[in-house]
């Protein structure tokens, strides 16, 4: 049996842990709040891009001609994981996506080449038969999404110049609402 010591003990231990538990959860409320934020600014300027595009493409229509298939058949696609544990299925789903989708361009037109944002994300890839070229780290704060956009196009770039890649596939979940995503 337990002596008192070792009770008062074991209950100080779960009164801090519930205290860590509580701060994390703030400290998550708090980025989630600024991701929606960045996430809607982003989807304003998609928006905008294209409306843009679309209005230069009426304008000057012999530019779609770049817009043409591409003549080569290497391509590549940058997945969205999540770099930490205790988010369910997240990566799961998201590999199971993507095999679903890759799958069949990998048969046509052979294996893309990979980039994986989020570390998680890579072992269940591998599950699937794939070989991640370069995993990139997910961005801790609304500041550091820069740096992490410019690596990815950076490895782009990079893969168009030294392997002909023509065409990026990108997979990611949606949120939809609460805290539920596609």
């Amino acid at each position: 049996m337990a002596t008192r010591e070792v009770l008062r003990r074991r209950v100080q231990s779960t009164e801090t842990l519930q205290s860590v538990v509580q701060t994390m959860k703030a400290l998550a409320t708090v980025r989630i709040g600024q991701v929606r934020r960045a996430t809607k600014a982003l989807d304003a300027s998609a928006d905008t891009l294209e409306l843009a595009f679309r209005a230069l493409l009426r304008r000057e229509p012999e530019l779609a001609a770049f817009l043409l298939p591409p003549d080569s058949d290497a391509w590549a696609a940058v997945l969205f994981g999540s770099d930490h544990g205790l988010c369910g299925p997240f990566n799961e789903r998201l590999a199971r996506h993507a095999h679903a989708r890759l799958g069949p361009l990998a048969e046509r037109d052979g294996p893309p080449r990979l980039m994986v944002v989020g570390r998680r994300l890579r072992p269940r890839l591998g599950a699937f038969g794939y070989e991640v070229e370069r995993v990139l780290t997910l961005p801790g704060s609304v500041d550091a999404i820069d740096d992490a956009v410019l690596q990815i196009v950076d490895q782009v770039e990079a893969w168009q110049h030294d392997h002909g890649v023509a065409r990026v596939l990108v997979a990611h979940h949606r949120p939809t609402t609460g805290v539920s995503y596609r």
